[in-house]
């Protein structure tokens, strides 16, 4: 499933914060629905560049 995602993500061409946002919470509705508890950084990588572990 996080392989779909990954592609989806690289397809994405806006540079909407919005947008962006928006389709981070689509993503994680679906891990949701499909029970997957985390996409392992991939979404925080996509959207902010790094890791949130990182920040800690």
């Amino acid at each position: 499933m996080l392989r779909e995602f990954k592609t989806a993500l690289a397809s994405v061409d806006s540079a909407e914060s919005e947008d962006r946002d928006q389709l981070l919470m689509y993503l994680t509705k679906i891990m949701q629905i499909v029970g997957i508890e985390n996409s392992g950084e991939l979404l925080n990588v996509w959207r902010y560049g790094f890791p949130y572990g990182w920040m800690l």
